[in-house]
């Protein structure tokens, strides 16, 4: 990959089936060995982003939560945060969560989610998916990471949505005006 351009490869990592364990603590140092070992063989930047596990299970993301951060950077292994995953997992606490991770974050897929029946999906940003009880909101995240610099935000939907290029173009406006570095603070 690196040999063709790319600019980092992505890994679901953590991930693990099982609830989170102190076993897995030793599991993840191991994962982490080898991919810091792959990412120095290759040459490419390794992205790890946790994800949801079976039936929504937040245990992966609350694994992450519980390493760390000394103990992660010894490895130089960057993240991706998945925007929807960390609201449905994380609930209230997503944005605490991502903080916590701020200088190892280097994407962030981005989204807004809607639940509806016992599936979810992955919309186009816009800022009226702010407003009411509908969508899971993703205004104060987007805020939190603002004045990072080397982020990749990756915009995500999934397939079952439309939306016009309208649509998405005004999601990309709000995203970038959410992004300008304000003149105060």
């Amino acid at each position: 990959m690196s040999k063709l351009g790319a600019k980092y490869v992505l890994v679901h990592f953590p991930y693990f089936k099982s609830k989170v364990e102190e076993q897995m603590m030793v599991k993840m140092e191991s994962g982490l060995r080898r991919l810091q070992h792959l990412q120095l063989k290759y040459d490419i930047p390794i992205v790890c982003e946790p994800k949801l596990g079976f039936n929504r299970s937040p245990a992966n993301i609350e694994l992450l939560h519980h390493f760390s951060v000394e103990r992660w950077s010894k490895y130089d292994i960057k993240l991706c945060i998945d925007i929807g995953d960390y609201l449905l997992g994380a609930k209230e606490k997503a944005l605490s969560y991502i903080s916590k991770w701020k200088e190892h974050i280097k994407v962030v897929h981005l989204h807004h989610v809607a639940c509806k029946d016992k599936k979810y999906f992955w919309l186009p940003i816009h800022p009226t998916q702010e407003e009411g009880q509908k969508y899971l909101k993703v205004h104060h995240v987007i805020k939190e990471l603002a004045g990072m610099n080397g982020i990749y935000f990756i915009l995500e939907h999934t397939p079952h949505f439309t939306p016009s290029k309208q649509f998405v173009q005004e999601g990309i406006a709000w995203l970038h005006s959410l992004l300008e570095k304000p003149n105060h603070r």
